[in-house]
């Protein structure tokens, strides 16, 4: 049986595969995976990767192992293999294991009502810029820095090729954009998740049980977390904008000083700005209402 191949690099036990329906976290960032219990009933997410993200993903579990070591809630590195390395190549792939955190299933709808969530999101925000802040020998990224105005080129041949007529009103998002792109250049960068939003930031008892989906993490621009939890939230509907959750994670950032006023001065642009890779995940995916979907939120961040 391959998996239990795979289990015996750690010094973990096998008991049974799991239904994979259960495990959190996109399944676009592996090859494979799979869900397995132990003799005890714990359960792991065993994670295949191709041997190209093999050194992004080992520096992404020094970075992990480092907040886990400096106490930030919802971290949870992959395991080492019995030899002490980040993980495995086998049959091809480079294989990570790392422990299953069931969450509590909150409607989406419900995570935008309640404002105790925002207070949640702002303090695993502010908890993660301090320890990277104050650190003396921060670990590895795993990404270079990252500028959104990199990416546009790469937009506009996704939507040439998937969807052509929206390519005259990308022209005009980027002309209104044209302020934020200038600013993103001069900011000071800010190590950044990468992907904060609900599905990967997963909660249960009132505590953020855990954050997943490292795999953007990197220095961005100021505020690029907070700027693209608050668009997936518009998202799912542009009234949550101006929601209790959003309006609270906003408050508490600011109140701490999370990013500057001139970034503050530009959040409807931030927001947007995350929104271009949504776009460009929707045409790779064919996803024609989605991308509508996506330049209709575009357009109201845009006032366009």
């Amino acid at each position: 049986m391959k998996e239990k191949e795979i289990i015996s690099f750690w010094e973990l036990s096998f008991s049974a595969v799991g239904e994979k329906s259960l495990i959190t976290g996109s399944p676009n960032r592996t090859e494979t995976r799979f869900l397995f219990s132990d003799n005890d009933g714990r359960a792991y997410i065993a994670e295949g990767y191709n041997a190209g993200k093999k050194t992004p993903q080992i520096r992404q579990n020094m970075l992990l192992e480092f907040l886990e070591e400096k106490s930030l809630p919802g971290i949870h590195p992959f395991y080492r293999t019995r030899t002490g390395e980040h993980g495995v190549d086998f049959d091809g792939l480079f294989w990570q294991i790392r422990p299953y955190i069931p969450a509590e299933n909150i409607p989406r709808p419900l995570l935008a009502e309640r404002r105790e969530y925002g207070i949640l999101w702002a303090e695993f925000l502010l908890q993660m810029k301090n320890i990277i802040a104050g650190a003396d020998d921060p670990p590895p990224m795993p990404n270079p820095p990252f500028y959104m105005t990199n990416f546009l080129p790469q937009l506009y041949t996704f939507a040439e090729r998937k969807m052509p007529s929206i390519t005259g009103k990308l022209q005009e998002f980027e002309r209104l954009l044209a302020p934020f792109f200038r600013w993103e250049r001069r900011a000071e960068g800010m190590f950044a998740h990468g992907d904060f939003h609900p599905g990967n930031i997963l909660l249960g008892n009132g505590t953020i049980r855990a954050v997943i989906d490292w795999e953007f993490a990197g220095v961005k621009f100021p505020g690029y977390d907070m700027a693209l939890l608050i668009g997936c939230l518009a998202m799912d509907h542009p009234k949550n904008l101006n929601s209790p959750a959003v309006r609270a994670f906003q408050d508490t950032l600011c109140n701490n000083n999370y990013i500057p006023d001139e970034a503050w001065e530009h959040l409807p642009l931030l927001i947007a700005a995350t929104r271009l890779g949504w776009l460009g995940e929707w045409l790779l995916l064919d996803d024609e209402a989605l991308v509508l979907q996506e330049m209709a939120l575009l357009s109201i961040l845009l006032e366009k």
